[in-house]
């Protein structure tokens, strides 16, 4: 008889962060704690989520500039999209001990231009921006121009970029005709975010406040393809009267909103900064939502209330959970 051997080399799987289990992520059964901004004119805080409750704390000061998505690294840094003094769309990143913002340049001659867009990144590293391009890009580089010109309503793009030289983000696809607002990919789940949408006209309802930057009412989450930066809705909207910022996974792969509900504030027509014929819909109510990654719908979970600071006068702006501890393929190889 023939006697044969063989190895068998088994690669056990990890998480991006370590072993499975060790650092990252939400343990089991715990509540998902994520990190918010809030969002007040041209300034803007870092602050605490627990998202089961919807009771937040600041952490740090406020930071002098304009805040829209954010979005955690493989590595736990935690990173967002800014806009300072008109300067298009740049790259920050928070000290998530300290509250501080430290911006790290320019996204090329892009812009949110008005919009929330969008920020992700993948478990290998690799991070993904949702922005527009102006119409007057003012000497913009290839990446910027490859996006059709665009403005408050979009289109918007999906671009890659590089967090040491924010200047030469590499044009993906298109991925909306409207605004949109977040961006999140999960371990096992599709990249998604919300687009308005365009049979609505202006983002359905009259989303026209000076903080109102999102995809507007009942928008539509959208699965979009890194590869190609190509959106494909996901039914048919969110839910009338829900106005979605910004959205994140959690480590169980559910899917997590911070927005409003517009319809709460009973003195929204009497605003004093309200445009004839097209009332402001004041910023009141922010919630905390859950949204199925199947049909798109949300459901309201929980009021956001931030320790200190007035809701009435700001709004949650982005939204991002501890990275998950990602597992990688297991692979068994036979050799011998």
């Amino acid at each position: 008889m023939m006697r044969r051997s063989f190895r068998v080399l088994v690669v056990v799987a990890v998480s991006a962060l370590g072993l499975i289990g060790v650092g990252g992520g939400t343990p089991a059964g715990a509540a998902p704690i994520g990190f918010v901004t809030i969002a007040s004119e041209d300034n803007c805080i870092l602050a605490t989520l627990d998202l089961d409750t919807g009771q937040g704390t600041p952490v740090g000061d406020p930071q002098r500039f304009a805040c829209t998505d954010l979005a955690f690294a493989p590595d736990g840094t935690l990173y967002g999209l800014a806009e300072n003094e008109g300067s298009g769309a740049q790259l920050v990143v928070w000290n998530t001990t300290t509250g501080d913002g430290t911006l790290l340049g320019s996204i090329d001659a892009l812009t949110t231009n008005g919009q929330q867009g969008g920020l992700t990144f993948t478990v290998e590293g690799a991070l993904y921006a949702l922005l527009v391009e102006p119409p007057i890009n003012g000497g913009a580089g290839a990446a910027a121009t490859a996006c059709p010109d665009g403005d408050f309503e979009g289109p918007t793009c999906l671009f890659g970029v590089d967090p040491a030289d924010t200047s030469t983000p590499t044009f993906i696809g298109q991925t909306a005709d409207g605004r949109v607002g977040g961006l999140d990919v999960g371990c096992t789940a599709p990249a998604v975010t919300l687009q308005s949408d365009p049979l609505r006209g202006t983002s359905a309802g009259e989303d026209i406040g000076p903080l109102n930057h999102g995809p507007g009412e009942d928008a539509i989450l959208t699965s979009v393809n890194l590869g190609t930066g190509v959106g494909t809705p996901i039914g048919t909207g969110v839910g009338e009267d829900v106005l979605i910022r910004s959205l994140a996974y959690d480590s169980a792969q559910a899917l997590w909103g911070v927005g409003y509900d517009p319809t709460i504030n009973p003195n929204a027509l009497a605003d004093p900064d309200a445009v004839e014929g097209q009332p402001r819909i004041a910023q009141v109510g922010d919630r905390v939502y859950t949204i199925d990654p199947s049909t798109g719908v949300a459901a309201e979970h929980a009021e956001l209330i931030i320790d200190g600071v007035n809701m009435d006068e700001a709004d949650a702006s982005g939204l991002a959970i501890a990275p998950a501890a990602c597992e990688a393929p297991l692979v068994v190889a036979f050799t011998g």
